[in-house]
């Protein structure tokens, strides 16, 4: 019984650690996305 409760903790952990490392690829994606966008908006800006 005790081994089961292990195992589902492990897995409940690989879950976890898998969908923060993907929410964290998520975040850095949407926040080079931006920062192009930003860059690109201000050299279009800048054009006469």
């Amino acid at each position: 019984m005790e081994q089961g409760n292990i195992c589902c903790l492990r897995q409940l952990y690989q879950d976890t650690i898998s969908n923060i490392a993907a929410n964290f690829d998520l975040l850095v994606q949407q926040a080079y996305d931006r920062q192009l966008e930003m860059e690109q908006l201000s050299v279009g800006g800048a054009e006469p």
